[in-house]
């Protein structure tokens, strides 16, 4: 069995966040902060955190509803997956985070992929010698699809989450991409393309940026490293509670709304993700000084950030009668 993990609002526009300091959005100290974002290592530590946080009678509510999963119901989607670790319940927490992104590959559930449930592209317009502006998400984009851009598929996989009368099988697929929503929100990239000379017709959440010898998306994707062996996804997990304890976002956690973490993400990006990066130049050879200490210090609170505020989302959707839903 693995060692527990457990150590014992952010409402605010974007204009807001913005006036906030560089330390006060990395670590927010107590009152007396288009490809699958993370990589698998970080969705599963997000999962690991959730699957500690949650009392055992939630827990166990949502262990009984993922085990109604096609790809639990599968005799070897999930039951041999290479990254499972010895606890049967952890697993299914771990595999419904990644299941969005597995489906994407060839094979049984590639039914399941749906591209753009993934991100949503808030528009951030840089013009040199100008002031930098936010915009809506244009609206004329693929609107032949059915399920929305991030915010609207995870409204409409809540619903269906939260339906008893729905068919359990497809319950528990929505409640997979739950799992997996609830972290790419919090992958400021997931939530913006920026629009520049260099990129005039968006950069797709980093996409068409070379950084490194990879793409800025990459990069962030992968800020938390790439082992997602169950005992490194146990041992980070821990760690990232352990440095970043739910005491440390009081002024936030109570924030339930998708739509206030996206815009957070939005204000994240424009302060760190796209800090001292000329919007004429489309390829970075190395990061500036100081951005990989920032990004590495950032994934990690909004890694911890993202398990508990899943864990609250489970909650909800397993007590209603409890815990008021977002």
């Amino acid at each position: 069995m693995h060692p527990s993990i457990r150590s014992k609002r952010l409402a605010s526009p974007i204009a807001i966040l913005l006036l906030m300091s560089p330390l006060s959005l990395l670590v927010a100290a107590p009152p007396a902060s288009g490809a699958g974002a993370w990589n698998d290592c970080g969705h599963r530590v997000i999962a690991a955190i959730a699957f500690e946080e949650l009392e055992p009678e939630a827990r166990r509510a949502v262990v009984a509803l993922l085990r109604e999963h096609p790809a639990a119901r599968d005799a070897t989607f999930w039951a041999d997956h290479e990254h499972n670790s010895d606890d049967p319940e952890l697993n299914l927490f771990l595999n419904a985070a990644v299941f969005p992104d597995d489906a994407r590959r060839p094979g049984p559930f590639q039914r399941f992929d749906i591209g753009r449930a993934h991100y949503v592209n808030f528009r951030i317009l840089a013009e040199p010698g100008r002031p930098v502006e936010v915009q809506p998400p244009a609206q004329d984009l693929d609107d032949d699809d059915p399920h929305g851009d991030v915010l609207e598929s995870l409204a409409t996989n809540l619903a269906l989450a939260r339906d008893p009368s729905a068919e359990p099988a497809d319950r528990a697929v929505a409640l997979s991409w739950i799992f997996h929503q609830v972290g790419d929100l919090h992958q400021p990239l997931h939530n913006v393309a920026r629009f520049s000379p260099a990129t005039p017709a968006g950069d797709r959440g980093g996409n068409e940026i070379r950084f490194g010898e990879s793409t800025l998306h990459r990069y962030w994707d992968w800020a938390l490293g790439g082992d997602a062996s169950p005992d490194n996804v146990i041992a980070l997990a821990g760690a990232l509670v352990a440095e970043h304890p739910r005491v440390e976002f009081i002024d936030r956690i109570d924030e339930k709304d998708p739509r206030a973490w996206s815009q957070e993400g939005v204000a994240l990006a424009l302060r760190y993700v796209y800090k001292n990066l000329d919007p004429t130049e489309t390829e970075f050879p190395e990061p500036p000084i100081g951005y990989e200490a920032d990004a590495a210090r950032l994934a990690r609170r909004q890694c911890a950030l993202a398990g508990y505020r899943l864990a609250d989302l489970l909650r909800s959707i397993v007590s209603p009668a409890v815990v008021s839903a977002p």
